[in-house]
């Protein structure tokens, strides 16, 4: 039996002699990648950019490269706040506007034979809104239609293409790009009639880019779904 107790006694110590240097090295690599740690003064570089995005759930990979990019230092400090910022944002915005105000429109207009500019009677008409999606973020809208104007009557009589894109111009550090459209159409409805208008629907992506020191990364998407309206008023 002792020799029993000693033969398990001995495989017992042996294994442990062989687990300790293992459990030392894996500590020693855990220190070591721990080693590398950056506060929020620290300048965002081509050495250090890969690891500090990482830190904060972001691909290096996906960095963009522009030509003529700023030359500007981003520390830590600056990545942190924006992403604080873009946190507060909500991430799903849903904007219906039966009434839009400040409506502009691009008119279809025809020179007449005494040389000044009438509208037509029937023609295409396009009405551009600019949308306040946050503080900082606007978006073009653009919807066309065909419609008719004679004397004191106006409708639409059909729907064109429509359109979005980024209103906000882009600064030093910051831009918004519409990433993805899953929808966009543009109806009449109730055509021929006073009452009809341009349905406009949409349902898109917009990211937000910000420059971090070698080139420009996603810091996160807003999706925003909804409709705008355009009366008949908007007739030329």
């Amino acid at each position: 039996m002792k020799k029993k107790y000693l033969v398990v006694l001995c495989a017992v110590l042996s294994v442990l002699m062989f687990a300790l240097p293992v459990m030392a090295s894996a500590e020693t690599m855990v220190q070591g990648s721990n080693q590398k740690t950056f506060s929020k003064d620290t300048v965002i570089t081509e050495d250090n950019v890969n690891d500090i995005l990482r830190c904060y759930g972001l691909d290096p990979n996906s960095i963009i490269k522009k030509d003529n990019m700023p030359n500007v230092k981003v520390t830590v400090g600056d990545l942190e706040n924006a992403l604080k910022e873009f946190s507060k944002m909500p991430k799903k915005v849903v904007l219906n506007n039966d009434n839009p105000t400040n409506v502009k429109v691009i008119p279809d207009n025809q020179v007449k034979p005494d040389g000044l500019i009438r509208p037509l009677s029937s023609g295409t008409q396009t009405c551009f809104y600019e949308a306040h999606i946050s503080s900082s973020l606007t978006m073009n809208y653009y919807a066309t239609g065909y419609y008719y104007h004679e004397g004191s009557t106006k409708y639409w009589t059909a729907a064109g293409p429509a359109n979005i894109t980024v209103g906000t111009p882009a600064s030093t550090l910051y831009f918004y790009s519409l990433d993805s459209v899953t929808t966009l159409t543009n109806q009449v409805v109730n055509p021929y009639t006073s009452g009809s208008y341009l349905h406009m629907e949409y349902c898109y992506a917009v990211g937000h880019y910000m420059f971090v020191g070698v080139g420009y990364i996603r810091i996160g998407s807003q999706s925003v779904s909804g409709s705008t309206n355009f009366n008949s008023s908007y007739i030329p």
